[in-house]
């Protein structure tokens, strides 16, 4: 295992220089460029920042729950709830930093979403959580070994340099434990396309609507009659003037161009763009809208939510439990209020699952993360029901109290007490 051979890294958006970027977004648009696509941009993207904002929003409001498995009295493994403990309320309410929980999980989340990685510190004295602090994305980066199989980092923050197990720590895509990938580095060909076609729409606003073409004209111009030309032109193209009119002087006229593809199907291009970055978040667009159906918001939530929650979680019992409490403590998200739809149908399956006989109430209580009642370990039949034993080949019919081959009828009196020299039915 190598203990030397340590390097640093931080998974920072590339930076391009402004020298010698032309400003025609018009032509950038219809030309392309090699322009590289980063968080910032991306985030002015008006799809992609309500995709963002709708997972960190949704997640951030849930209620986050500390449940420990243990032993009832009679040795039966419950799951309890456990409300005291302060770690729950940092995660819920106060967290001992400036920023609220929900702003704290807020932030984690978008920095997972547009830079794949996010970490939060835990400040402890001893065992004891007594705080927990976000740190952005900017401010921190990852110094890790050289082994590819025994791998090992530390994160550094302010130059001084952390052991992993300090912090929270959720990250996106990765293949290392160490670092992730955000969403903009990704998916960048289809959001620079998106945020190219912002700067060709931004181009036209800012000529005030008016359409592209140019001059023609029978005379030869002076040149201050040219300059006079170009200023009128320029001022008309602005966008800052309420002039809507240039005059032409006698020989002149203005032919206009023909409409692009692209300024022609600029509106459409908008809703396919729209569509496939809500495709990259796994987002029904009409969630985006307010007019999603119920099966439109439930597999939004299964496919874009509910993989981010298990993330969170898993990170919760790894980074914010002790080594001590992993075996029979973990953490859960209340997901009731966000999942309405699914809890009826779920509520539905489970009642037809008593009815049919084949699970305990306590059994369902446990899949919902609630602790067990006595009472509630029985299995409900109909005395109409006839129950057949797989292994003895009987039958068994409750209402009358018979068991039988399916040939012989035997009364329950006879399984009790067998006719001497009998040799009887086992019960």
């Amino acid at each position: 295992m190598k203990l030397f051979g340590w390097r640093e890294s931080r998974a920072e958006e590339p930076q391009q220089s402004e020298e010698n970027v032309s400003t025609d977004y018009t032509l950038r648009a219809l030309l392309g460029n090699d322009e590289v696509m980063t968080a910032d941009k991306a985030m002015q993207i008006p799809t992609y920042a309500a995709c963002v904002n709708f997972i960190a929003d949704t997640i951030a409001m849930l209620p986050v729950k500390l449940y420990k498995m243990e032993n009832d009295e009679s040795g039966k493994r419950i799951i309890k709830e456990i409300e005291d403990d302060p770690r729950v309320r940092m995660l819920n309410g106060d967290t001992g930093d400036t920023l609220s929980a929900v702003e704290m999980k807020t932030a984690m989340l978008k920095d997972t979403l547009n830079h794949g990685s996010s970490v939060a510190y835990i400040n402890k004295a001893g065992t004891k959580t007594k705080s927990v602090h976000y740190v952005a994305f900017d401010e921190f980066s990852t110094v890790k070994n050289e082994d590819p199989i025994f791998k090992t980092y530390q994160i550094v923050v302010g130059g001084q340099r952390y052991w992993p197990h300090n912090f929270i720590k959720i990250h996106r895509a990765t293949k290392d434990g160490v670092t992730g990938i955000g969403v903009p580095y990704q998916n960048s060909e289809i959001l620079s396309v998106a945020y190219q076609s912002l700067g060709f729409e931004k181009a036209m606003v800012a000529k005030g609507g008016n359409k592209r073409g140019f001059l023609k004209t029978t005379k030869r111009l002076t040149n201050e009659a040219m300059n006079a030309l170009k200023a009128a032109w320029r001022k008309l193209y602005s966008g800052n003037n309420d002039e809507t009119v240039v005059v032409l002087n006698d020989g002149m006229e203005f032919q206009e161009s023909s409409s692009s593809a692209a300024e022609l199907q600029l509106n459409e291009n908008k809703r396919t763009n729209a569509t496939e970055i809500c495709e990259i978040f796994k987002i029904c667009p009409a969630v985006l809208n307010d007019k999603a159906t119920d099966e439109e918001y439930n597999l939004t939530i299964k496919t874009a939510i509910l993989p981010l929650l298990n993330e969170l979680t898993t990170a919760l019992d790894r980074d914010f439990l002790l080594e001590s409490e992993k075996k029979s403590y973990f953490y859960a998200f209340d997901t009731a209020e966000i999942m309405r739809g699914d809890i009826e149908k779920r509520y539905k399956a489970y009642g037809e699952a008593v009815k049919a006989g084949w699970i305990t109430k306590n059994e369902i209580r446990a899949k919902e993360n609630m602790h067990a009642i006595e009472g509630l370990d029985v299995v409900g039949m109909s005395l109409g029901d006839v129950i057949f034993d797989v292994e003895k080949k009987t039958f068994f019919t409750p209402n009358t109290g018979t068991v039988t081959d399916g040939l012989t009828p035997v009364t329950a009196k006879d399984i009790q007490n067998p006719k001497e020299g009998g040799e009887g039915i086992e019960g």
